[in-house]
């Protein structure tokens, strides 16, 4: 199973417009047909939704879900009741979702423990449902935590497999692959609308090296971060 999806994303995320739909008429067929290895639903299955035609919808929890990489669960139990919180960061996304010149991000802080990672997953999950954001290329969730450097690298270069950038063993420090992800999305036709979410990023000499993404989330118990002005801080109180 997830192979296939692999090779649907690789085939998405490719510059050639002709693959790139391919890739997409790939997965939605599978989808539709609940073809062999790619779902273990039944093709009316709970969580799976389908128009009166029984065409796949994008806007299904499978389908969003998909989109959803390596995002982290959010049990029900778990769900923040801050309406106001929420919304905020749901206006934010929605504004970044729109704006196609300028970088865009969103700094949610906080003390720990205060729900900025949940309500971040809340947040996004209720945009891609309800307003179609960040569709059809989705948003990669990327833990980052009180890292070395070098433990930054792995997960960088890690990410930048996911996304398809070849070469990136003959990477050795934070510039490069920072450029190097920021090159292949600008020559990805689309790529830049992206949205990366970068939870808990406890240095912020590491936001420098996250600059490759265009669009993006992050979370972390500071706020002392000095950000440019395509910035917007969210307190979670």
């Amino acid at each position: 199973d997830e192979d296939f999806y692999i090779l649907c994303d690789l085939l998405m995320t490719n510059n050639v417009n002709v693959v790139k739909e391919f890739g997409a008429k790939l997965l939605k067929a599978a989808t539709e047909y609940n073809l062999p290895g790619t779902s273990k639903r039944s093709r009316n299955s709970p969580g799976r939704e389908t128009s009166k035609k029984g065409k796949f919808d994008a806007t299904s929890d499978e389908a969003i879900e998909h989109l959803l990489r390596d995002f982290p669960p959010t049990p029900e139990s778990d769900y923040i009741t801050r309406q106001h919180f929420n919304q905020s960061i749901i206006d934010q996304l929605k504004r970044i979702h729109q704006s196609f010149k300028s970088p865009s991000h969103i700094l949610v802080h906080g003390i720990s423990g205060s729900g900025k990672t949940i309500a971040v997953c809340q947040s996004i999950r209720h945009v891609m449902m309800h307003d179609n954001c960040f569709q059809p290329y989705g948003c990669y969730w990327i833990k980052i935590g009180d890292v070395s450097d070098q433990d930054l690298l792995s997960t960088l270069k890690s990410l930048a497999t996911k996304l398809g950038v070849k070469n990136t063993e003959f990477i050795h420090n934070l510039r490069e692959i920072n450029a190097k992800i920021a090159t292949f999305l600008i020559g990805g036709y689309g790529l830049s609308n992206i949205l990366f979410v970068f939870d808990n990023v406890c240095n912020k000499e590491h936001y420098q090296h996250l600059n490759f993404a265009k669009k993006s989330i992050s979370t972390s118990r500071h706020n002392c971060i000095t950000l440019k002005n395509s910035h917007v801080q969210i307190p979670a109180v």
